[in-house]
């Protein structure tokens, strides 16, 4: 697939989730990216001739990064950002869903392992932050 299309369909996939989770306090989507897509450095790749080339994390010709992080409100990357964010802006509050987008951009691959940590940890954010809704619904009653 034609990565602009894969990133379109994530970001679609991102907003229709979100759309079923509006009345929620956590949005526990997990985007794992990997790939000279997905550059947050610079990284050194050796050629077969021995010669090296730099990819660069900043060029928008290779990297696509930039075309998800709009589904994260530019929040940091590999970071837990299940718990949802709240802005105020006079006197409106706003409810910000943010997808915790975890890249490998580095040239590895994701290993199991640190996949399972991940979705553990936000798997736990998850529980607080049902737990906590479910004991203010028990005390206001």
């Amino acid at each position: 697939m034609v990565a602009g299309n894969a990133i379109e369909r994530a970001y679609k996939n991102i907003r229709e989730i979100a759309n079923f989770m509006l009345m929620e306090q956590h949005f526990p989507y997990i985007l794992f990216l990997e790939g000279s897509n997905f550059l947050t450095q610079d990284v050194n790749i050796e050629r077969p001739d021995g010669s090296i080339y730099t990819l660069t994390y900043d060029n928008g010709a290779l990297n696509r990064l930039d075309r998800l992080t709009a589904s994260n409100y530019g929040m940091p990357i590999n970071a837990n950002l299940c718990e949802n964010k709240y802005i105020t802006n006079k006197s409106n509050s706003i409810m910000l869903q943010a997808v915790s987008i975890y890249t490998k951009g580095n040239g590895e691959c994701w290993e199991d392992e640190d996949m399972i940590k991940i979705v553990l940890d936000i798997a736990n954010t998850s529980i607080r932050v049902l737990s906590r809704d479910l004991f203010d619904q028990l005390t206001k009653d």
